[in-house]
Protein backbone atom coordinates (compact mmCIF):
# COMPACT_ATOMS: atom_id res chain seq x y z
CA UNK A 1 0.00 0.00 0.00
CA UNK A 2 1.31 3.86 -0.99
CA UNK A 3 0.68 5.74 2.25
CA UNK A 4 -0.04 9.62 0.64
CA UNK A 5 0.74 12.57 2.93
CA UNK A 6 -0.22 15.82 1.69
CA UNK A 7 -1.81 14.30 -0.97
CA UNK A 8 1.72 12.52 -2.43
CA UNK A 9 3.10 9.47 -2.20
CA UNK A 10 5.06 9.63 0.42
CA UNK A 11 8.73 8.60 -0.47
CA UNK A 12 12.39 8.42 1.11
CA UNK A 13 14.46 11.38 -0.71
CA UNK A 14 15.96 8.87 -3.34
CA UNK A 15 12.41 7.98 -4.43
CA UNK A 16 11.96 4.67 -2.41
CA UNK A 17 8.61 3.89 -1.05
CA UNK A 18 8.31 4.01 2.43
CA UNK A 19 8.24 0.66 4.39
CA UNK A 20 6.69 0.59 8.40
CA UNK A 21 6.28 -2.53 10.36
CA UNK A 22 2.94 -3.34 12.43
CA UNK A 23 2.38 -0.28 14.98
CA UNK A 24 -0.98 0.44 15.82
CA UNK A 25 -2.21 -1.85 18.39
CA UNK A 26 -4.61 -1.24 21.63
CA UNK A 27 -6.60 -3.38 23.97
CA UNK A 28 -10.39 -3.81 24.62
CA UNK A 29 -12.08 -1.88 27.77
CA UNK A 30 -12.24 -4.86 29.16
CA UNK A 31 -9.26 -6.28 28.08
CA UNK A 32 -10.79 -9.25 26.41
CA UNK A 33 -9.56 -8.35 22.53
CA UNK A 34 -6.37 -7.28 21.44
CA UNK A 35 -6.55 -5.17 17.98
CA UNK A 36 -3.97 -4.00 15.85
CA UNK A 37 -2.77 -3.45 12.24
CA UNK A 38 -0.04 -2.23 10.22
CA UNK A 39 0.84 1.11 9.51
CA UNK A 40 0.86 0.46 5.54
CA UNK A 41 -2.25 -1.83 5.78
CA UNK A 42 -6.04 -1.21 5.76
CA UNK A 43 -7.19 -4.01 7.38
CA UNK A 44 -7.63 -4.16 11.35
CA UNK A 45 -7.33 -7.16 13.00
CA UNK A 46 -8.40 -8.88 16.39
CA UNK A 47 -7.50 -11.95 18.55
CA UNK A 48 -9.39 -13.09 22.25
CA UNK A 49 -6.69 -12.31 24.55
CA UNK A 50 -7.31 -15.65 26.43
CA UNK A 51 -5.90 -17.22 22.90
CA UNK A 52 -2.49 -15.70 23.98
CA UNK A 53 -2.23 -16.04 27.78
CA UNK A 54 -3.13 -19.99 27.00
CA UNK A 55 0.44 -20.27 24.92
CA UNK A 56 -0.11 -18.36 22.37
CA UNK A 57 3.54 -17.14 22.47
CA UNK A 58 5.24 -20.59 23.25
CA UNK A 59 5.37 -21.13 19.75
CA UNK A 60 1.58 -22.24 19.11
CA UNK A 61 -0.06 -21.18 15.52
CA UNK A 62 -2.94 -19.05 16.49
CA UNK A 63 -3.45 -17.53 13.05
CA UNK A 64 -6.97 -19.61 12.40
CA UNK A 65 -7.61 -17.70 16.18
CA UNK A 66 -7.20 -14.03 14.60
CA UNK A 67 -10.08 -12.38 12.96
CA UNK A 68 -10.33 -9.63 10.09
CA UNK A 69 -12.28 -6.67 11.76
CA UNK A 70 -13.24 -4.03 9.16
CA UNK A 71 -10.92 -1.70 6.94
CA UNK A 72 -9.40 1.40 8.18
CA UNK A 73 -6.56 3.62 6.45
CA UNK A 74 -3.04 4.34 7.00
CA UNK A 75 -2.85 4.31 10.98
CA UNK A 76 0.02 5.09 13.38
CA UNK A 77 -2.12 4.84 16.65
CA UNK A 78 -4.84 3.46 18.25
CA UNK A 79 -6.83 3.71 21.52
CA UNK A 80 -9.99 2.29 22.97
CA UNK A 81 -11.89 4.88 25.14
CA UNK A 82 -11.50 3.51 28.60
CA UNK A 83 -15.08 1.97 29.18
CA UNK A 84 -16.49 2.12 26.01
CA UNK A 85 -15.98 0.41 22.64
CA UNK A 86 -14.88 3.45 20.89
CA UNK A 87 -11.92 2.56 18.70
CA UNK A 88 -9.92 5.75 17.95
CA UNK A 89 -7.41 5.86 14.78
CA UNK A 90 -4.51 8.50 14.13
CA UNK A 91 -5.57 8.58 10.25
CA UNK A 92 -1.75 10.15 8.79
CA UNK A 93 -3.26 10.61 5.45
CA UNK A 94 -6.02 13.35 6.37
CA UNK A 95 -4.24 15.12 9.53
CA UNK A 96 -7.23 13.79 11.75
CA UNK A 97 -8.14 11.56 13.88
CA UNK A 98 -11.19 9.17 13.57
CA UNK A 99 -13.56 6.78 15.49
CA UNK A 100 -15.43 4.04 15.25
CA UNK A 101 -17.90 1.65 17.28
CA UNK A 102 -16.20 -1.47 17.75
CA UNK A 103 -19.60 -2.73 18.75
CA UNK A 104 -21.05 -1.94 15.33
CA UNK A 105 -19.01 -5.54 13.95
CA UNK A 106 -16.25 -5.21 10.86
CA UNK A 107 -18.32 -2.91 8.67
CA UNK A 108 -18.65 -0.34 11.60
CA UNK A 109 -18.42 3.53 9.53
CA UNK A 110 -15.56 5.71 10.98
CA UNK A 111 -16.71 9.04 11.80
CA UNK A 112 -14.05 12.04 11.86
CA UNK A 113 -12.78 13.43 15.10
CA UNK A 114 -10.96 16.02 14.81
CA UNK A 115 -9.63 17.34 11.68
CA UNK A 116 -6.34 19.97 11.04
CA UNK A 117 -3.62 21.00 8.98
CA UNK A 118 -1.58 21.59 11.63
CA UNK A 119 -2.32 17.44 13.49
CA UNK A 120 0.97 16.15 10.80
CA UNK A 121 0.78 12.52 11.50
CA UNK A 122 -1.33 12.26 14.20
CA UNK A 123 0.78 9.10 16.55
CA UNK A 124 0.92 8.61 20.15
CA UNK A 125 -3.15 8.56 21.85
CA UNK A 126 -2.89 8.60 26.07
CA UNK A 127 -6.35 9.28 27.80
CA UNK A 128 -6.92 11.80 30.89
CA UNK A 129 -8.25 11.41 34.19
CA UNK A 130 -11.36 13.28 32.69
CA UNK A 131 -11.51 10.95 29.41
CA UNK A 132 -10.16 14.16 27.66
CA UNK A 133 -8.17 12.07 24.39
CA UNK A 134 -4.50 13.46 24.20
CA UNK A 135 -2.69 12.79 20.86
CA UNK A 136 0.90 13.76 19.42
CA UNK A 137 1.56 14.99 15.93
CA UNK A 138 5.17 13.96 15.20
CA UNK A 139 5.36 15.27 11.92
CA UNK A 140 7.19 12.26 10.35
CA UNK A 141 6.03 13.25 6.57
CA UNK A 142 8.35 16.33 7.27
CA UNK A 143 11.23 15.19 9.09
CA UNK A 144 14.89 14.24 7.88
CA UNK A 145 13.79 10.88 6.65
CA UNK A 146 11.58 12.32 3.66
CA UNK A 147 12.94 15.89 2.81
CA UNK A 148 16.45 16.33 2.27
CA UNK A 149 15.62 20.13 3.47
CA UNK A 150 14.03 19.68 6.74
CA UNK A 151 15.62 21.29 9.96
CA UNK A 152 17.25 18.35 12.75
CA UNK A 153 14.31 18.96 15.21
CA UNK A 154 10.92 19.71 14.45
CA UNK A 155 8.09 21.41 16.72
CA UNK A 156 5.51 18.82 17.83
CA UNK A 157 2.38 19.33 19.14
CA UNK A 158 0.28 17.60 21.76
CA UNK A 159 -3.71 17.80 21.16
CA UNK A 160 -6.41 17.87 23.35
CA UNK A 161 -9.42 16.35 22.26
CA UNK A 162 -12.64 16.64 24.78
CA UNK A 163 -14.35 13.11 24.82
CA UNK A 164 -17.36 12.56 22.62
CA UNK A 165 -20.68 11.53 23.75
CA UNK A 166 -20.80 7.81 22.27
Amino acid sequence: MVVRTDGRPLRYPDGRPVLFAADSIALSSDGAWLYWKPLTGTTLYRIRTAALECGGPAGHDLGSQVQPYGRVGPTDGLWIARGTDTLYVSAIEDNAVKARNLSEGPAGDLRTVAQDPRLRWPDTFSEGPDGALYVTSSRIQDSAFFRRDAPPALPTRLWRLPRPRD
